[in-house]
């Protein structure tokens, strides 16, 4: 229990140590007032009881030494408690003393008993929208519907699954095209080469993904979306169209340096979403992007080739004939334009309003003296953001160097230790494994 003391003493010395004997809280808890005191009025605001004004009782009005003093207990009546009274005898004293003390204890509400009125809580604060900030019309749009976003999660996607085939319908015809191209010199040197122009696209979209996040944050989702499934489209169609290993390097590289797509499709399917459909949104990203490394082999292994493998539909004199390897990717360029045009109806996110709050903050923080904000803590110190960074990168190295070296492997020669398959075989295994 709570206890809170109020003690005003007028004492004439000598003074016996009478409060030691006189209060005991632990026999009868309650507060002591001296005789021919009045009783003390509860003040509702302070909590805590006053004394009225204790008129000097006279010499005839005093009690003798032969009769024994009493002293009054008497606790308050909360709301939820109880009134209690107690007296016990306490010997006379032989000098003046007038002690006054006040005991107010507080102890928890018996059950059954009704609780007492709580305080209003404060009124929250009404949320401020812009007009013409695509965020802030999101944001009204979410607080008005109850249901989930589909038609912002369909395309989400289909833009992500369209930005993930080029990733892994490379591998079931890399050996052949590293062998078409002539930059080999024994077949044995196949692998080195094959090497760097599988790495190519990554290493180009792990330079350049944090800047294109940066870019989504000042100019919105919705252009960097469309920006990267512009390039998917162009630059893998010349992909397809290489006919010298420098080429397919570059256009490689050039497509995963401008195709920063992941980082801000994550953050727009949050956006598009209410707090407790984030997982949702984000999950539907996680499966397209899933489907997408699944179906991109399939594409690649029953695509590449067509003249060798459909003699009966392609002429080895047809474009598909002198390019070997346009028809998969040209497949994937045509399914990007379609989710490209998907784009004009997805709205977008970002709230494009933070020059107008930050010259209001600027105002406001010149008023001030002392800067109330934090220090920013490094992202490198950031202990639980770097081991999942990690973990996500041990993993990604795992991916891609089986799906890489796999097809490589069974590719090769069985007097290489290979097992000589061909590109449709190697498809057909890595979109069932």
């Amino acid at each position: 229990p709570l206890v809170r003391w109020w003690l005003p003493l007028s004492v004439t010395p000598p003074v016996r140590p009478l409060l030691s004997r006189d209060v005991s809280l632990s026999r009868c808890p309650g507060r002591l007032l001296p005789s021919g005191a009045h009783v003390p009025r509860h003040d509702p605001h302070d909590k805590l009881l006053q004394l009225a004004p204790t008129p000097t009782p006279s010499a005839a009005a005093r009690p003798s030494s032969s009769a024994p003093a009493s002293r009054l207990f008497l606790l308050p009546s909360f709301p939820g408690s109880a009134r209690r009274t107690c007296r016990r005898p306490v010997p006379p004293a032989s000098h003046h003393l007038r002690v006054a003390v006040v005991v107010v204890v507080v102890w928890p509400r018996r059950m059954g008993e009704s609780p007492s009125p709580a305080p209003a809580p404060a009124a929250a604060a009404a949320k401020v929208y812009y007009e013409g900030c695509p965020g802030c019309a999101m944001e009204r749009r979410k607080e008005s519907s109850t249901g989930t976003p589909y038609k912002e999660l369909f395309f989400v996607g289909i833009t992500t699954f369209a930005s993930s085939l080029p990733i892994t319908s490379l591998f079931p015809f890399l050996y052949f095209m590293i062998q078409d191209l002539h930059v080999a010199q024994r077949e044995e040197d196949i692998g080195f080469y094959a090497g760097f122009l599988g790495a190519s696209y990554m290493v180009g979209r792990g330079f350049a993904s944090i800047f294109w996040g940066m870019v989504a944050d000042r100019i919105g989702r919705k252009p960097v979306i469309v920006f990267s499934l512009f390039t998917v489209i162009v630059f893998n169609t010349l992909f397809g169209l290489s006919v010298k290993y420098w080429m397919a390097i570059t256009t490689r590289l050039l497509l995963g340096a401008l195709n920063g797509f992941l980082a801000p499709i994550k953050a727009y399917s949050i956006e598009v979403c209410r707090d407790d459909e984030q997982a949702l949104g984000i999950s539907i990203v996680n499966t397209a992007w899933g489907l997408g490394l699944i179906i991109g082999p399939a594409i690649g292994g029953y695509l590449a080739q067509p003249a060798k493998q459909y003699p009966h539909i392609f002429h080895d004199k047809s474009t598909f004939g002198r390019f070997p390897y346009l028809l998969p990717c040209l497949c994937i360029s045509i399914f990007a334009t379609f989710a490209l045009i998907s784009c004009i109806w997805l709205p977008e996110t970002l709230h494009k309003h933070a020059k107008f709050e930050m010259g209001a903050e600027t105002a406001e923080a010149g008023t001030t003296q002392e800067s109330t904000e934090s220090p920013k803590k490094s992202l490198w110190k950031n202990w639980p953001l770097m081991s999942s960074i990690i973990t996500y990168c041990v993993f990604s190295l795992h991916d891609t160097a089986y799906s890489e070296i796999f097809s490589l492997w069974t590719v090769s020669g069985r007097k290489y230790g290979g097992l000589s398959f061909s590109s449709k075989d190697v498809g057909q295994v890595l979109t069932v494994a």
